[in-house]
């Protein structure tokens, strides 16, 4: 329920009218509030160093034995793995479609660029 305002009277009066449903509110101290329940903390289940190196530990397989690899990880695993290499992780994501982009960050984003950069600089040339 937004409202335009136009002049600097119209505002005050919006703000009386705030004013007085506010007064109408029963006075509440703050000890009385109920306390907001904290964010859900992320359990990191690895650390930085650990994720480096699974990271280049992956690189150095092939494809087949990093898909065999992450199959053996567990879900909440693959997303943070996921999360490192900046993949969304959304609710509707699964485990082999996680897998899937994993993989494909790995061993073919760079690769694809690198034929980009490659065609263009051929055809820059001629």
């Amino acid at each position: 329920m937004t409202q335009e305002f136009r002049t600097t009277h119209e505002i005050g009066d919006a703000l009386i009218q705030l004013g007085k449903a506010l007064k109408k509110m029963p006075n509440i101290s703050p000890d009385e509030t109920v306390p907001l329940k904290p964010k859900k903390q992320v359990k990191q289940l690895l650390t930085p160093e650990e994720l480096s190196n699974f990271s280049s530990e992956i690189r150095n397989l092939s494809r087949e034995e990093a898909e065999k690899k992450l199959l053996e990880l567990k879900f909440e695993e693959l997303k943070y793995i996921a999360k490192f290499y900046k993949i969304s992780v959304g609710k509707d994501k699964n485990k082999s479609e996680l897998i899937r982009k994993v993989l494909y960050n790995i061993f073919d984003y760079h690769a694809g660029h690198n034929l980009l950069r490659k065609f263009t600089s051929d055809t820059s040339e001629k």
